[in-house]
């Protein structure tokens, strides 16, 4: 069973550059996600309402791309590495390559996007939210 965790406003979940062993499913609350861009800059990726965030180091076992930290109270559903990679194994080896192309696909886009280095992309392919 997935364990599930309370956050009080303002808590730093994880911090851009450690080790991801685990993803968050956001129950109740809100998560920004930031990056430290040029120039020490903090850049808000993104803010969560719901949803899941954090995945991409269970499928690349990279670091983390970004800091998460709560905006008001907040309950996650842990997803661990082990339970991740257990749902992974049993789907079809193409569903899995999909996965790995669409993670590393979408942290060099991340990459990028932070540098402000847009000539790469064409941006009427990209929904922005």
């Amino acid at each position: 069973m997935a364990q599930k965790n309370n956050y009080q406003t303002g808590t730093m979940i994880f911090r851009e550059g450690e080790k991801g062993n685990c993803a968050f499913i956001l129950n109740s609350g809100a998560v920004e996600l930031s990056k430290m861009g040029p120039n020490n800059k903090k850049i808000v990726i993104e803010i969560i309402r719901d949803g899941i965030f954090a995945v991409l180091p269970l499928v690349d076992n990279q670091p983390r791309q970004y800091t998460a930290i709560t905006l008001e109270q907040t309950q996650c559903t842990v997803i661990t590495r082990k339970m991740f990679e257990e749902r992974l194994s049993a789907t079809d080896p193409a569903v899995r390559s999909v996965v790995r192309f669409l993670t590393r696909s979408l942290r060099d886009a991340t990459n990028h996007l932070v540098k402000g280095d847009l000539q790469d992309f064409d941006l009427k392919e990209v929904k922005w939210s």
